[in-house]
């Protein structure tokens, strides 16, 4: 079933617009005529524009936080479900949002549960999210499930923008670095190079170093060893592609200081969701399945995946986190704690809290340390290229005073 938006008049001929949900164009059209309007133009919402298969359909996360708020409220407030899905699909203003709520909602009304309809959409539902609907739909308790989901993707959300925040301004400080020495070398120290082209004299070692330098960046060899370099990343990405990622991941997490922003953030939404899901009424078993997808580094999530399994045969949680390695032993024991006291839950969500707290002053310092030591290693590159450049013109000046 598809949603289409349409313009129509009504029996006095005044201009409607709205969206409805129907199989095809002339059910659509038909669906109109029954309401007594006369359609002007109807619109299917995802084939309106050339460039919409382009268009991702996955809704993001800021969007759910937002739906599954709205739908809590208009939950408590005694609206149907169907009803409610409707009501925010039309006034949604994304178009992939529009879409799949409004079909989410014709699902409903032809008798399926709003789990099952959820599936139907998995790039922007996923398993976490579905196993919770279906636990509050058994519970009777789907609000509460809701408002639970859209706290735990708000928190999920801002562990994400603090990652990027962490590694976003290192990054370009370290590119636009790169950028700097670059031009330099390919503009400036060619054009220098010419001044003392035609002197017959030996240059420091310095600036021999810095023209050889600069010479091989801008000569065909490096053009063509970038490419091939590329060229090989790009095969290596399309016919190994999760190989490739699982040992990239797996470099990460061994480069010193910088794993354990990696790991604190990716044990912070697995507990988080452990926790939710255990909350929900999911089994250990099945909350852990679910919540090993959450975690985004391939590697750490297949140490979890092998050692986990363990659980599933009657293993302890705390015995089966012992045996990966990069999991800090903090966590374990304040897991262990809850096992222990009955209270894994809570402790499960103290301990993400815990985590996040961490990452937070762990990344404030990392910044405040990498801002002025990427300055230093830089202005120590470009005072280099400066001194190069300059030693030749000294040189040539202590010969004319000598002379």
């Amino acid at each position: 079933m598809g949603a289409f938006n349409y313009i129509a008049l009504d029996k006095k001929g005044k201009k409607e617009s709205g969206t409805l949900s129907a199989d095809n164009l002339d059910i659509a059209r038909r669906e109109l005529i029954s309401r007594d309007l006369s359609p002007v133009n109807i619109e299917e919402i995802n084939s309106r524009s050339i460039f919409s298969k382009f268009k991702s359909k996955k809704i993001t996360d800021k969007s759910l936080i937002k739906i599954s708020r709205q739908l809590s409220a208009l939950l408590n407030g005694g609206l149907p479900l169907e009803t409610a899905l409707s009501s925010i699909g039309k006034e949604s203003k994304s178009d992939v949002e529009k879409e799949q709520l409004l079909k989410i909602s014709s699902s409903l009304q032809e008798g399926k549960s709003f789990s099952d309809a959820l599936r139907e959409y998995p790039q922007s539902f996923s398993n976490l999210f579905v196993s919770l609907i279906s636990a509050g739909e058994n519970s009777g308790n789907l609000s509460t499930a809701l408002q639970n989901l859209s706290i735990y993707i708000e928190k999920k959300e801002k562990i994400r923008n603090e990652v990027i925040g962490a590694l976003v301004y290192p990054s370009i400080l370290i590119l636009v670095a790169l950028l700097i020495v670059t031009l330099l070398l390919i503009f400036v120290v060619p054009n220098v190079v010419e001044q003392f082209s035609g002197l017959n004299q030996e240059l420091p070692f310095l600036t021999l170093a810095l023209i050889s330098i600069s010479n091989f960046i801008i000569s065909p060899i490096f053009i063509s060893l970038i490419t091939i370099s590329l060229c090989i990343a790009l095969y290596i990405r399309i016919y190994f592609r999760q190989k490739f990622k699982l040992k990239l991941d797996a470099f990460l997490l061994k480069l010193p200081y910088f794993n354990h922003f990696l790991i604190q953030s990716d044990i912070s939404k697995f507990l988080s969701s452990m926790s939710l899901l255990r909350n929900g009424g999911i089994t250990i078993v099945n909350s852990i399945n679910i919540s090993i997808e959450t975690i985004s580094n391939r590697y750490l999530r297949k140490e979890f995946s092998d050692k986990l399994v363990k659980v599933e045969e009657g293993a302890t949680l705390t015995d089966s986190l012992k045996e990966i390695p990069l999991i800090p032993s903090l966590v374990i024991q304040m897991i262990s704690s809850g096992e222990m006291g009955g209270d894994l839950e809570q402790m499960l969500s103290k301990t993400s809290d815990f985590l996040d707290q961490e990452f937070q002053q762990s990344s404030k310092l990392m910044i405040s340390l990498l801002e002025p030591l990427i300055v230093v290693i830089m202005g120590g590159v470009v005072a280099t290229i400066i001194i190069a450049i300059l030693l030749p013109l000294i040189q040539m000046n202590n010969l004319s005073i000598i002379s």
